[in-house]
């Protein structure tokens, strides 16, 4: 009997019509570059991945070396002690010198300084471009820039 449920199986058979075969093939042709394309990023990723790990380990590596070093110079160096104290610092208030022992007091204290008057902002002046101070290293770069064109049109 097996030979003969084989032979059914085998004129069962049937083929299924499929509608616009070529948008089918390309929609699968485009999957198919996406998901190389996603395998490639995730073999990029895991190169990356693994380039840390071995620059993580160098640093370790690094780092104990350093300690021991650091170790070896602490020995060497004569056993003193010595005791400075520095002043500790006090927050001032600018306005009436009064000393606070901590920033919280003293921002509490300038509060009182401040005037409550309420200012309203137009909103038009919100959308004002607002003037910007330039630092110093801003202005360097600016100079910089100007030398730089003067050279090049020499």
């Amino acid at each position: 009997m097996k030979k003969r449920e084989k032979s059914r199986k085998a004129e069962d058979v049937f083929y299924v019509g499929i509608r616009e075969p070529a948008q089918i093939r390309r929609s699968l042709l485009e999957t198919a570059r996406e998901s190389i394309h996603f395998l490639q990023r995730f073999e990029k990723l895991k190169a990356i991945r693994e380039e840390k790990f071995q620059t993580i380990l160098h640093l370790d590596a690094q780092v104990k070396e350093l300690k021991l070093l650091v170790s070896k110079l602490r020995k060497s160096f004569p056993a003193a002690r010595s005791h400075i104290r520095l002043p500790k610092y006090k927050p001032v208030c600018d306005v009436c010198s009064k000393q606070f022992s901590s920033e919280i007091g003293l921002s509490k204290h300038m509060k009182m300084h401040q005037p409550k008057e309420e200012k309203r902002i137009d909103p038009k002046e919100e959308l004002k471009p607002k003037t910007r101070v330039l630092s110093d290293l801003e202005k360097l770069e600016n100079e910089l820039t100007d030398i730089e064109g003067k050279l090049s049109e020499m």
